[in-house]
């Protein structure tokens, strides 16, 4: 199954185990790939499922394919991660949502905070979270991942605070935190993390402080001052080494029910 080729698949498959490819990946399928009847690929529904299929037969600009099974995500990773980002400049939010695809990354939470400088609202933001929602959904495809990243929509950073109520683990990351990046010893590894980075120019102390309030531990990442979308890279990383899929998971995945 590795060895093949992987569409993005949002159809439907009939009962007779009959599929049909159609617009974007359709068309790389058959012109740019070049594939041929006959010819096995694997088509990816974003939402933890996958379906290995045979081509069959090329009708208009449409691919007619024959299921021959389907299989349940094996690559997820036991953490589920939300990254809470305080809204970057320029592309720098598009770069993150691909790379935190890659990494595991389970929900996208994008925050204005006090220093955040981009501020996009209404349709400017609705076309940046609809070009998000694109990006993940192409990562997977060459991550082999079977999720795309769950989108959440913008929030000021009281509301990303309580968005984080039902996680077990909340880190919050400031580079005025002279402390070791990891949290107090924890019983058993966490089920879910919540973990809130800032905007290029850092959070306040106040905010700090509500994070504090809200049940947050404060983390720093070392002595060195990171650029925001770096920090939040090192951060995911150092998540899904510690109790992710990633490492050493140091409580031997034993989870919680």
């Amino acid at each position: 199954m590795f060895g093949m080729r992987r569409f993005l698949f949002s159809g439907t498959v009939t009962e007779s185990a009959r599929a049909v490819l159609r617009g974007a990946e359709a068309r790389h399928l058959r012109h740019v790939l070049r594939l041929q009847p006959g010819e096995e690929i694997v088509l990816v529904t974003g939402a933890g499922r996958q379906f290995t299929a045979v081509i069959e037969a090329f009708e208009g600009e449409e691919v007619r394919l024959r299921v021959t099974g389907s299989k349940d995500a094996p690559g997820e990773s036991g953490l589920r991660i939300t990254l809470a980002q305080g809204f970057l400049k320029e592309k720098k939010m598009d770069k993150l949502v691909r790379s935190l695809t890659e990494l595991g990354v389970s929900r996208f939470v994008p925050v204005i905070c006090s220093r955040s400088l981009a501020r996009p609202s209404g349709n400017r933001m609705k076309a940046r979270t609809e070009r998000w929602q694109r990006i993940s959904r192409q990562s997977i495809k060459q991550c082999r991942r079977l999720r795309s990243l769950e989108i959440m929509p913008l929030m000021e950073f009281g509301e990303a605070l309580g968005c984080a109520e039902s996680d077990r683990l909340k880190l919050f990351f400031w580079e005025e935190q002279n402390l070791s990046p990891l949290p107090p010893p924890l019983e058993t590894a966490p089920s879910s993390v919540f973990m809130l980075l800032g905007p290029e120019g850092g959070f306040t102390a106040r905010e700090a402080q509500m994070a504090r309030e809200a049940g947050f531990t404060v983390a720093g990442l070392g002595p060195r001052i990171l650029r925001a979308e770096t920090a939040t890279l090192a951060a995911v990383v150092l998540a899904q080494y510690l109790w992710g899929d990633m490492g050493q998971n140091l409580l031997d995945n034993q989870r919680p029910l």
